[in-house]
C-alpha cells in the first residue's frame, strides 16, 4: 500500500508556443496550480546544454523544461481578456459583409453585360450613388 503525500508546492512550465498552450494555462490555473511560462528560446537553449542536444524530442524537451524549473526560471502567465479574440471576431464579420456587398454588386453589373454587352457600363454609375446603391 502507497502512502498519501500532499505537496506543499505544485509548479508546471509550459512552453509558449503560439496560442496552442492558452486553454492548458487556464485550465491550470484554474485549478490552482502555479504555471510558469517558458519562452521556446530558453527551452531551446538549455537543450543545447545536453548530450547530443541537435536531436529534438520530447523527452529533450522536459529535461530542458524541468532544468529551467529548478533554475527559476520563467514568467507568470499573462493576462489575457476575452476583448482582443472579441473584436477580431466582429472585424472578420463586418470583412465578410463587405465582401459579399461587393461581389453582388460586380454580379449586378456583369447580368445586363451577358444579355446586352455593353449595357452594364451605362449603368454602372448608377449602383455608386446613394439612391442606386
Amino acid at each position: 500500500m502507497t502512502a498519501a503525500r500532499s505537496a506543499a508546492l505544485c509548479r508546471v512550465g509550459i512552453e509558449t508556443a503560439g496560442h496552442y498552450h492558452r486553454p492548458l494555462v487556464e485550465y491550470l490555473v484554474a485549478g490552482r496550480v502555479e504555471v510558469v511560462e517558458l519562452n521556446p528560446a530558453a527551452v531551446k537553449a538549455a537543450r543545447g546544454q545536453q548530450p547530443r542536444a541537435r536531436q529534438k524530442t520530447d523527452e529533450r524537451d522536459l529535461a530542458a523544461i524541468a532544468d529551467l524549473l529548478i533554475r527559476g526560471a520563467g514568467r507568470p502567465p499573462q493576462q489575457r481578456t476575452s476583448a482582443v479574440p472579441e473584436q477580431a471576431a466582429w472585424v472578420a464579420h463586418r470583412r465578410r459583409k463587405v465582401d459579399m456587398g461587393r461581389r453582388l454588386g460586380q454580379q449586378i453589373h456583369a447580368q445586363p453585360d451577358l444579355v446586352f454587352p455593353g449595357l452594364g457600363a451605362c449603368i454602372g454609375d448608377i449602383f455608386d450613388t446613394r439612391s442606386g446603391g
